[in-house]
């Protein structure tokens, strides 16, 4: 047998591991990608051998314009191909045309930087809120359930602020 022939079970089992590996649950997805990798090196194939270069469409789901427009750079990076092969299908979907490799790259970049993003996003509320001086004067029974934040997330804060400009919000009055 070459190297390049998969007894059939084995090919069933990585087209498999391959479909869960796209998973939305991440510990489903890695415990996939990890069955699938040691499978792949005791057959001495690759994803391309068990899904050669096959191009199909992919479809990933974003809840904003934000998410979508962070999908799409992912898209572009991975393909080198700027918003090449793709098409939205309903509200809140985009359909791309991707390799095996490249779609389980997509998912797997796309669940990280959107986490990323999300936790990014929390800093940078607070800084605004900080920059523009958007509060009130708070007794200590008002902060009962207010979670102080580190002081590594106060400099972080801190410092994105200062690249923030501030809004004036009494300009619009006059």
């Amino acid at each position: 047998m070459s190297k390049n022939e998969i007894p059939q079970s084995a090919r069933r089992k990585m087209e498999s591991l391959l479909a869960l590996s796209r998973s939305e649950n991440e510990s489903e997805s890695g415990n996939a990608l990890t069955a699938l990798n040691k499978l792949l090196l005791k057959h001495w194939v690759s994803i391309e051998d068990i899904d050669p270069l096959k191009v199909k469409y992919f479809e990933f789901s974003f809840a904003t314009k934000w998410e979508e427009r962070l999908l799409l750079q992912i898209v572009s990076m991975v393909k080198d191909a700027f918003r090449d092969g793709y098409y939205k299908p309903r509200p809140k979907t985009v359909m791309v045309e991707l390799t095996a490799v490249q779609g389980i790259e997509v998912e797997r970049l796309y669940r990280h930087y959107r986490k990323a993003w999300k936790e990014e996003i929390e800093v940078f509320y607070g800084a605004f809120i900080q920059k523009n001086k958007i509060f009130g004067n708070y007794s200590d029974d008002d902060m009962v359930d207010y979670v102080s934040p580190t002081n590594e997330e106060q400099m972080r804060k801190m410092a994105m602020s200062e690249g923030i400009r501030k809004v004036n919000a009494f300009r619009e009055l006059e």
